[in-house]
């Protein structure tokens, strides 16, 4: 289940924000507390803390995108290979469709833009070209391709599986971060509510507590309507 954000601001903006809080907190602590005792140092310090250690950072997602790279990479070499051994296939069973039939040649285009479906056709394949090797060596295939093509196979799968993996702690570890600046957040809100009355609209830091307005979105730029390409 997808945690929704409480706030409008980007992370950046809001830790930053929140950082700069804890200095004006450990000024006005004591102002503060008068009103409510929650509010110390430590409390919002445990907080701030927890929001800036749950906090994916560039190189978080650099690792992610670099592991989708690898798979679309290997995908592609794996189709070369794929290409190569299925020449020797229809060369060597062209005539005999009780043979031929195994290899599922005919599926291929339907279950190649799916990474999974694809990667279960390899591993199908493969598997009936180890059976016929001997047939497909009989009429020139090399055995370094069909060793080349199980290899392929099999780290197209565990690229596909550490990207998978990936993805899944990338997941898990937005919704903790979301919670976290969600509680930092709300704590930004306890103190500038208290501080409204704590202390003295007049004072000169009386507007440091006060939350600054979100930046508006980014549109993106796109060619005007009726362009054409």
């Amino acid at each position: 289940m997808t945690v929704k954000r409480t706030f409008r601001y980007r992370d950046a903006d809001l830790l930053g924000f929140a950082g700069v809080m804890t200095e004006h907190l450990k000024n006005h602590e004591a102002t503060l507390q008068r009103f409510d005792p929650g509010i110390t140092q430590e409390w919002y310090r445990a907080l701030f803390e927890a929001a800036r250690e749950n906090t994916l950072d560039d190189f978080e997602r650099g690792k992610v995108s670099s592991a989708a790279r690898r798979v679309v990479e290997q995908r592609a070499a794996c189709h070369t290979l794929y290409k190569q051994v299925r020449y020797f296939v229809r060369l060597a069973f062209g005539k005999s469709p009780a043979r031929l039939r195994p290899f599922d040649l005919e599926s291929y285009a339907a279950v190649y833009s799916s990474k999974y479906k694809l990667l279960h056709f390899f591993k199908a394949f493969a598997k009936q070209m180890r059976m016929e090797a001997a047939a497909l060596m009989a009429i020139g295939a090399r055995p370094e391709l069909l060793d080349e093509m199980e290899r392929g196979v099999k780290r197209l799968d565990e690229l596909l599986t550490e990207s998978t993996d990936r993805q899944h702690r990338r997941y898990a570890n937005t919704s903790e971060r979301v919670l976290a600046l969600n509680a930092l957040f709300a704590a930004l809100q306890r103190i500038r509510d208290v501080a409204a009355f704590a202390i003295p609209a007049d004072a000169l830091y009386a507007s440091d507590f006060k939350l600054p307005k979100p930046k508006p979105s980014r549109k993106r730029s796109g060619p005007p309507a009726g362009a054409s390409n």
